[in-house]
């Protein structure tokens, strides 16, 4: 019998007696758990002795107790209770570990006759590569009490032996069913990563295409007010609408096409109510600039024709991205729910590429929620707080549009973690872009206003001359528009030239500007405590084009400014 289990491989011989200690020791109901260890010696083929191997008792996954065997490989446990599962784990160096199962989950009254077993098993050298040592993930035996008898299952020790564990085999299947999974999972990803990259680059090409016209609608003169709110068309020459958008507080809007060589023209929604019949319509481009002035009809409506191979007025109405800006507005809902329930009051992240946090915000009853002033044409991250109980219960999120179309749909990962990746078109389908303008911080409520921030404007005069130019009233009528809306700031208007000209004629010539631009503000109901105005000539310039210093006349303009420093009451 033994040299059936001797090979050409190292084992441990296991001698276990299990019996109840006593007569009083089960009445108390206990018993001992005792047997030798001896491992078996190839070269010498015979069993030794296994001294100083361990042997640890584990009782519900808990070890409470351990020992080293003797000289003779022996070891004892006492005072074993019934009613319970114990697991003894074996570890020697240079075998694999390996561990047994006790159930004695039985009442002591139960046990009458005095138990005992001796059996040995082999175990393998941890380095033998013909042996599956996956299988001593699993006990090598288990013992249990019916009652009256102590019961090995035989069958489990020949089919251990054979590398046949039904458990193993379960997990194997398992496994192999995970792994499959995880490699579909892994082409999907590369499929889907293929897809995103090719994505980007036909975006990329459209948008080199693509170009943004924006401008400003004004209605009336002295001063003129914004159009806001109103729905604005781009139109073709056959009448179809290419694009539309809606007007900001400041009358702003933008639009970003592919223009091949047509005829445009811009209008708005008939239903608009803001223009009166027959006034004056003021379309304005970058810095304020005018691009055309024309007459209602008798209704409020009118039509700005924008003709491509213009090109002094394409210049004056198309902008590149660092000039814009677009306010996002997104609905987050529940992907579990077939009503697409809303998220309400979850903290909504906006990080850049870096994963860096620009804007945070929370959703609204409705799922709504809002970053302003954002870069376009960029890629950003949107990311949700995993610790919020509403996310983590969740297997999927959409992210939609203000009107509840859906822009994108995402699974939760392995951590619960919801991260949206928008590419620019996608961040351009839940907001709408504007001229970036600096003040429109100072109408953004949650903007806190720092006591003397200075917006400078490019504001023209003709040469040697303070009287306001068109351009400039229409920068000066932004300015009362602000102010009337903010009515806690006030104004300090400074006033600067170049350095052409005398010195001294420029400072008061710098001076009767600043007094111009006062009195045009408050003659259209500032009151002359919120502004002020002073001329400093050619002392503050902004570049190096000082006295005797040549300069083109680009440069010398940049220096020909008003300044607005914002005061806080």
């Amino acid at each position: 019998m033994m040299k059936n289990f001797f090979s050409n491989v190292s084992q441990i011989f296991l001698f276990l007696i299990l019996f109840p200690f006593s007569s009083s020791a089960q009445e108390k109901g206990s018993f001992v758990f005792r047997g030798q260890v001896q491992k078996a010696d190839k070269i010498k083929k015979r069993d030794v002795s296994l001294a100083n191997a361990t042997v640890e008792l584990y009782k519900n996954e808990i070890k409470i107790k351990f020992v080293k065997t003797g000289k003779d490989g022996e070891f004892e446990f006492t005072d074993l209770e019934y009613g319970t599962i114990y697991k003894a784990v074996f570890k020697s160096s240079g075998c694999i570990e390996m561990f047994l199962l006790i159930d004695a989950n039985v009442p002591a009254k139960k046990l009458v006759n005095k138990l005992g077993v001796q059996s040995n098993f082999i175990m393998y050298d941890t380095h033998d590569k013909e042996i599956n040592s996956k299988k001593f993930n699993y006990p090598f035996m288990k013992i249990a009490f019916n009652g009256k008898d102590l019961a090995i299952d035989d069958k489990y020790i020949k089919d251990f032996n054979n590398d046949i564990i039904p458990e193993m085999q379960a997990d194997e299947q398992k496994s192999l069913a995970d792994q499959k999974l995880l490699a579909e999972k892994q082409v999907k990803e590369k499929q889907e990563a293929e897809q995103n990259e090719k994505k980007r680059k036909e975006e990329d090409e459209l948008r080199k295409k693509m170009i943004k016209i924006a401008g400003k609608l004004l209605v009336g003169e002295n001063p003129s007010k914004p159009i806001v709110n109103v729905n604005v068309m781009l139109v073709n020459d056959k009448q179809e609408v290419v694009q539309n958008t809606t007007t900001n507080f400041m009358g702003s809007f933008v639009f970003n096409v592919f223009l091949p060589g047509n005829n445009y023209s811009i209008k708005v929604d008939e239903s608009n109510n803001q223009v009166p019949p027959n006034a004056i319509v003021i379309f304005t481009g970058k810095n304020d600039k005018e691009v055309g002035v024309m007459n209602a009809d008798i209704k409020g409506k009118f039509v700005f024709k924008i003709f491509p191979n213009n090109v002094n007025i394409i210049s004056l109405i198309t902008l590149d991205d660092s000039e814009l800006k677009i306010d996002i507005k997104g609905k987050l809902l529940s992907g579990d729910d077939p009503a697409k329930k809303p998220l309400i009051n979850v903290k909504v992240n906006l990080m850049n590429k870096t994963a860096e946090i620009i804007q945070s915000s929370k959703t609204d009853k409705d799922g709504l929620f809002v970053f302003k002033y954002i870069g376009v044409d960029k890629n950003y991250i949107i990311s949700l707080d995993e610790t919020d109980p509403q996310i983590s219960l969740l297997k999927k999120l959409i992210l939609a549009d203000e009107k509840g179309n859906t822009v994108k749909e995402v699974q939760s990962d392995k951590d619960k973690h919801f991260k949206f990746e928008l590419l620019p078109n996608e961040v351009n389908k839940m907001g709408k872009m504007y001229v970036d303008d600096p003040w429109l911080k100072i109408m953004d409520p949650r903007v806190t206003l720092v006591d003397g921030l200075v917006i400078s404007e490019n504001v023209y005069f003709n040469v040697n001359d303070e009287k306001l130019l068109p351009d400039a009233k229409q920068t000066l009528d932004k300015v009362i528009a602000i102010m009337n809306g903010v009515p806690d700031v006030s104004i300090e208007i400074s006033s600067h030239t170049d350095s052409q000209g005398a010195d001294d004629y420029n400072l008061k010539l710098s001076e009767r500007r600043a007094k111009a631009a006062v009195d045009y503000m408050v003659s259209h109901g500032i009151s002359a405590t919120r502004i002020t105005g002073k001329g400093y000539g050619e002392t503050r310039l902004l570049n190096k084009c000082s006295n005797g210093v040549k300069c083109t006349e680009e440069e010398h303009a940049k220096n020909r400014r008003l300044e607005f420093k914002v005061i806080k009451k």
